[in-house]
């Protein structure tokens, strides 16, 4: 599910990854995910130096790959039923922290990222993290920060909005193949009346997902235990007639271009991110285009 929603090679050639390179990275296939799970499953006291070691091994993939594809009929339910593996069975912390610790050193992602891409798979809503959106600002919005200040901090108005969609052509006048002109500001207003709502609906998708704890710990900042960020809606006030700010609000901003546009010509909010990200690249490396017209 991660892998088909953009957790690839792709992402890692637009979005900087702190992962130390061990090794070449190696995108992970459903099977192979299998694979390394079943291991680690069955080799608990493996310690990190030996995994990576093994997982290094090309032959040892080839070799377990072949033992396991006789029993794989390209469902990964079906494999894992195979092999006597309840898809629902729930995973302790431990393995988990194991498995996710693995899956960065092979794929070469972050566990921010990593984790992104499962919470995605859960709640269905894409929450781009801060390295994303510096990103986004930086090559898609052309923000440039001045001296000291975050590039987070930068805000995104309506005509930024819609330089950022008729530069990456998602305008069509008659609406078949692109937002029509008009619509693009019914889209920016609506979030910044109902962003509240917007992000509170959010949050509520992730809620069944999250440790009930009984009481803060001791040293926490806030009643829900986290400290907040420069992405927080409490941390940065988002105003409401002109602009928005911070990772939440620009990732939901993208969200619902996302989902505006007709026929679906990007499969998932990612893949349009790293599109758009591609078509700045080429923008930038291209000889200066007119400017677009007035909304």
């Amino acid at each position: 599910s991660c892998t088909s929603q953009g957790m690839s090679a792709r992402f890692r050639g637009h979005v900087p990854q702190a992962v130390p390179g061990f090794f070449e990275p190696h995108d992970v296939s459903p099977m192979e995910f299998v694979m390394l799970f079943e291991h680690l499953r069955e080799h608990r006291d493996a310690t990190d130096k030996e995994i990576r070691e093994q997982l290094s091994s090309y032959s040892w993939r080839r070799k377990n790959k072949q033992e396991m594809k006789r029993s794989f009929s390209g469902n990964l339910t079906s494999l894992l039923n195979s092999l006597g593996h309840n898809p629902n069975t729930p995973v302790g912390l431990g393995l988990f922290k194991q498995l996710l610790a693995v899956l960065t050193a092979i794929l070469r992602i972050d566990r921010e990222h990593m984790l992104m891409f499962f919470a995605w798979s859960k709640t269905g809503h894409f929450q781009l993290t801060d390295s994303i959106i510096e990103k986004v600002l930086e090559k898609v919005f052309m923000k440039v920060p001045k001296s000291k200040e975050p590039l987070l901090s930068m805000s995104v108005s309506e005509n930024d909005f819609y330089r950022v969609c008729f530069s990456m052509d998602v305008l069509d006048t008659n609406g078949r193949h692109g937002i029509p002109r008009g619509q693009i500001a019914l889209i920016f207003q609506d979030i910044l009346r109902n962003m509240s709502q917007k992000l509170s609906d959010r949050e509520a998708l992730k809620k069944p997902f999250r440790r009930k704890d009984k009481s803060p710990k001791k040293g926490s900042k806030g009643s829900s235990g986290t400290t907040l960020t420069p992405s927080s809606p409490a941390a940065i006030p988002v105003c409401l007639r002109h602009e928005l700010r911070g990772t939440n609000e620009i990732g939901l901003l993208l969200e619902m271009l996302w989902s505006a546009l007709p026929g679906r010509p990007f499969p998932t909010v990612l893949d349009m991110v790293m599109n758009f990200l591609e078509r700045a690249a080429q923008q930038a490396a291209a000889p200066r285009a007119a400017s677009p017209p007035a909304p």
